[in-house]
């Protein structure tokens, strides 16, 4: 018989039936925030230690800004064509 999962507030299964769990809080600056957790039990404890920051005041760091794949092929493939370069002779 399958165990029936208790309603967690903040804690949320999507896309339903993967087992991907995501959990939804709100900082301390009243912000809305959501993070994939994984499994459950990962989601449950990471809200945990979400709200236990939030009641000590303390800010989470910020999140780290992805780097886009097409401008750092350009500037790369551009350097090495630099590089590369035949060099004119002064023969």
């Amino acid at each position: 018989m399958a165990r029936k999962l208790e309603n967690s507030w903040g804690i949320y299964e999507d896309p339903k039936g993967l087992n991907i769990w995501w959990i939804q809080y709100f900082d301390s600056e009243r912000k809305r925030d959501r993070e994939k957790a994984g499994r459950r039990e990962a989601a449950i404890n990471l809200l945990a230690m979400r709200r236990t920051v939030k009641l000590e005041g303390r800010k989470l760091p910020a999140p780290r800004q992805s780097v886009l794949f097409a401008p750092y092929v350009r500037t790369l493939w551009n350097t090495q064509e630099r590089k590369t370069r035949p060099r004119a002779s002064t023969n």
